[in-house]
């Protein structure tokens, strides 16, 4: 069963969903011209974690370049 989940930003959704062999995992979605978009990114708990950590450091201006 699915359940959404609060989120504090606008236009942005997020479901709490089964994901089979990965447990449970969220699904986070965005309204654009007031349409959900239809492509979605899912995270099991730790991914999301690791998201989160990384999210928090761009928005303290702490993110790590990456150059390949």
């Amino acid at each position: 069963m699915a359940t959404e989940v609060q989120v504090n930003v606008e236009d942005v959704g997020a479901t709490r969903f089964h994901g089979g062999s990965r447990g449970v995992c969220v699904c986070v979605t965005r309204r654009v011209e007031g349409q959900w978009e239809r492509e979605q990114v899912s995270f099991t708990r730790d991914e999301a974690r690791a998201v989160a950590e990384t999210l928090m450091a761009f928005a303290e201006g702490n993110e790590v370049e990456v150059w390949d």
